[in-house]
């Protein structure tokens, strides 16, 4: 079962990325035509739609690093990766660049120097796993190949 619900995440999370890869599209579509459909004398109205704009569009990208950030997180678990802590406080990067904080949500998301360093991290691991394995493979085919040739 826990395959089945595994696949249904990462179809969820895949189709979410996709939506709001289409809503930033589309707030940046809109922040565009205000700007060039407002007059002069409309600079409060036009501020107000653009920093409405823009919050939807921080809002969005939150998101997506809330999702991304537990993707990450879940292979590196899966892998048995050590994650490095998050800060004890709050606003802004911690000291190495893996953390950064949320507002919107209220945590802490990795920035892309935390996700590729997890992601470094995790192949390594794959490939410490798994080379022997393949090296032994093609020992095996090799001897294989030269008995039945004989």
């Amino acid at each position: 079962m826990s395959w089945i619900s595994l696949i249904h995440q990462l179809a969820a999370d895949r189709a979410n990325l996709a939506s709001i890869d289409h809503r930033v599209e589309e707030l940046e579509a809109d922040l565009n035509n205000i700007a060039e459909s407002r007059k002069p004398d409309d600079v409060i109205d036009y501020l107000n739609c653009k920093n409405r704009i823009l919050f939807e569009i921080h809002l969005c990208l939150d998101e997506k690093a809330e999702i991304e950030t537990r993707k990450t997180l879940n292979m590196a678990a899966r892998w048995k990766i050590p994650v490095p802590p998050k800060p004890h406080d709050q606003w802004g990067e911690d000291e190495n660049g893996i953390w950064r904080w949320s507002s919107n949500f209220t945590d802490y998301y990795l920035t892309e120097t935390g996700h590729f360093a997890l992601r470094r991290e995790v192949y390594n691991e794959i490939d410490m796993r798994f080379k022997p394995i393949v090296s032994w493979t093609t020992l095996v085919v090799a001897v294989l190949g030269l008995v039945i040739a004989i």
